[in-house]
């Protein structure tokens, strides 16, 4: 099998950012994988303090009622949670989830993807008619496109996959997901995306131009004027989006959920097996919650449970950045390689931000200031593999470039540099999210809560009393579990997105049935990222094996070089670039293949020949080299000498700046090629380049 770029989809969604108004309100879920992070994508919160149980019990604790760093500690493997903060409340806006009906629908007839990236890639696809209203099967309807990669070995059913924002298509993810599980888990499922009703192809959400978002993006996140407040104001994206969609109902989570029955029924499986990350896993237990009997196997990763309060989800995951950002600051501090390294790298942080602040760059034309490294911020901390792309961009903007600032929001938010058109991740997430109750008002005096906010860490930099209007304040379904299927949920230790308070709120609430992974290493996901996670889990999808109680799995380390890869002859004009895993940027699990990484000024091209010269001069017969599908000056292949195999990908300065990979560009910088070499080092990974 030719590996692909395969984190090129586009299933990093966000939420309404935890810096507001001016970062494109969206809150990362950089699910799945898109070129430039490792993990998944990430909404912002909403959790909440369930009613009672029928049986009088303790309530069931929120996210917001758990220590960032909770253990489990008990041998039922129930959370112990430890408040820590204490917030006003206006009221709970959780209701249970009421009975749903779900239509039936006509099974797909798959063929070739109209999305390109989707057929470049082989994936299946289809669409299926859907009612907006599941109680009205006669009434409007809708297309919902979903795609399929085929089970590689002995079938046993289906499993759908959703990579969370709200707001990201899933299309891809299912090539994304496919190619990560472990291979007996692969073998075994046709993995199967859809894109939400909302999203991608599905009814999508479209209610602002794209100049608009654009001029969001200049907007100071902490205005220090009249005409700074005034365009706060002004890039109101909520308000245009409500003022559009007068009926929010049909974009709802409870509405999403009962499609995927739909979709399960219509896929001909008795029960749900299901993957998902983010939001996700928030639909999941929605699912779960509403239609318990129907639950087949169900891994909810990158746990998120949304909070009842604007305080309590701002607080929560603010918390989550202001600890990763610390954790990337840490590692630049102590890392040489890393291109903003300093004695002091917060303090030459915030000297960087004040300075964008008072005196924004200008790339091709666009503002780069405040907003810009706000966003560029977001983005860079959902993955330490975009640590060194971080640094390289504040390093270059400090130098005068701002690009690569520039292309770290544009990815994040999901805009095409080459034609300066958005995907809807931005708008179907701040509908989905306002339909589905999880954005919510801040209650109290805003100028305290602002003070609580920024104190949490560096990140309150971007914080001002002007950040948290909303007219959104819809019920929340109450999430439950009365269903005999055991559930699994991941939740991270260093999750900036979905705090892993989140995590021990979720399996609270789904009760005993859930059983709880500790993942402590870095990121949002954790089951890609953990060789321990991935054993638990295929003995789950394969067995119905639950974890052990109390499961913490480390990050898998980065595959080491080879002999065959450490001692490559390099051709003349190859400099080295930081990148650990860069094996993930070409959909490759960094624990499985080892990779460098360098920088040739040059073409894609022109690079790809003088590596291919330099191997075969060392031995290795060139195996193949093929342009990239829809990527200009791109190219990958792959040679062989004896037992050693070596698979590229080179990209050229034209690519670099294609939204599939503007958001690693800083690393070449205006007029290189990118290059990345890997190595298969065990029998699984050379196994998942020919099953």
């Amino acid at each position: 099998m030719v590996p692909t770029p395969a984190c090129r989809d586009k299933t990093d969604p966000m939420k309404r950012s935890p810096f507001a108004a001016s970062a494109v309100a969206l809150s990362l879920l950089l699910a799945g994988c898109s070129l430039g992070s490792k993990s998944a994508g990430a909404p912002t919160a909403n959790t909440a303090t369930p009613a009672p149980t029928t049986s009088g019990s303790a309530q069931t604790p929120t996210s917001s009622d758990v220590a960032f760093d909770a253990d489990v500690t008990e041998d039922t493997g129930t959370p112990t949670v430890a408040p820590i903060s204490s917030v006003p409340s206006a009221g709970d806006p959780l209701v249970p989830v009421p009975s749903l009906p779900v239509a039936t629908v006509k099974a797909p007839v798959w063929g070739t993807c109209t999305n390109k990236l989707a057929a470049s890639i082989k994936l299946e696809c289809a669409s299926i008619t859907m009612p907006v209203d599941h109680a009205e099967p006669d009434g409007e309807t809708f297309k919902m496109v979903i795609s399929r990669v085929k089970a590689k070995g002995t079938r046993r059913g289906s499993m759908v996959v959703n990579p969370g924002g709200p707001g990201a298509s899933g299309i891809t993810y299912a090539s994304s997901v496919a190619n990560r599980m472990p291979n007996a888990v692969r073998d075994a499922y046709d993995f199967i995306g859809f894109d939400p009703r909302g999203t991608g192809e599905s009814m999508p959400v479209d209610c602002v131009t794209d100049a608009f978002l654009d001029a969001q993006l200049d907007v100071d996140p902490t205005p220090d004027d009249a005409a700074e407040l005034a365009a706060v104001k002004a890039s109101d994206l909520e308000g245009s989006c409500l003022a559009k969609y007068a009926d929010l109902d049909r974009f709802s989570t409870l509405r999403v959920v009962q499609d995927m029955d739909a979709l399960r029924a219509a896929l001909g499986d008795p029960k749900l097996t299901y993957y998902g990350v983010s939001y996700g896993s928030y639909l999941g237990a929605v699912y779960a919650t509403a239609f318990p009997d129907r639950v087949g196997s169900m891994v909810l990763d990158g746990a998120f449970l949304p909070e009842t309060t604007g305080n309590k989800s701002t607080l929560v995951q603010f918390g989550g950045f202001n600890k990763a950002f610390a954790n990337w600051a840490a590692w630049c501090q102590k890392e040489t390689g890393c291109a903003f390294n300093s004695p002091d790298v917060t303090q030459r942080y915030l000297k960087l931000a004040d300075q964008l602040d008072a005196k924004p760059l200008t790339s091709k034309g666009r503002t780069v200031g405040e907003g810009a490294i706000t966003l560029a911020t977001v983005s860079s901390l959902y993955s330490n593999l975009t640590w060194p792309i971080f640094g390289a961009a504040l390093a270059q903007a400090e130098a005068g470039d701002g690009s690569g600032l520039l292309a770290l929001a544009d990815s994040y938010s999901q805009r095409d540099p080459s034609t300066g058109k958005y995907e809807s991740l931005a708008e179907a997430n701040t509908v989905i999210s306002c339909a589905s109750g999880i954005s919510q008002p801040i209650d109290g005096d805003i100028e305290v809560f602002t003070a609580q906010v920024k104190k949490l860490g560096t990140l309150g930099r971007f914080i001002s009393d002007a950040d948290w209007e909303t007219s959104c304040n819809r019920d929340q379904p109450l999430v439950s579990y009365s269903g005999n299927a055991s559930l699994v949920v991941i939740g991270g230790k260093n999750d900036p997105a979905t705090p892993y308070s989140q995590a021990l709120a979720l399996t609270a609430a789904l009760g005993s049935k859930a059983s709880l992974i500790t993942f402590t290493g870095e990121g949002h996901g954790g089951l890609f990222e953990s060789t321990c996670a991935k054993k638990a889990v295929q003995a789950y999808y394969l067995k119905g094996t639950r974890p052990a109680v109390g499961l913490s799995c480390e990050q898998a380390p980065t595959a080491k070089p080879t002999p065959a890869l450490a001692n490559v002859a390099l051709p003349a004009g190859f400099t080295e670039v930081p990148m650990d895993e860069g094996a993930s940027l070409l959909g490759l699990d960094s624990s499985n293949f080892a990779s460098r990484t360098f920088k040739f000024t040059g073409t894609g091209k022109a690079a790809s020949n003088a590596l291919i010269d330099a191997l075969s001069v060392s031995g290795f017969t060139p195996l193949y080299s093929d342009d990239i599908p829809d990527l200009p000056d791109a190219v990958i292949g792959g040679l062989q000498n004896g037992a050693d195999i070596v698979i590229f990908g080179s990209f050229g300065p034209k690519a670099m700046q294609t939204s599939d990979m503007q958001s690693i560009a800083p690393l070449a910088g205006a007029d290189s090629a990118l290059i990345i070499v890997a190595t298969p080092i065990n029998a699984e990974a050379l196994k998942s380049l020919v099953g």
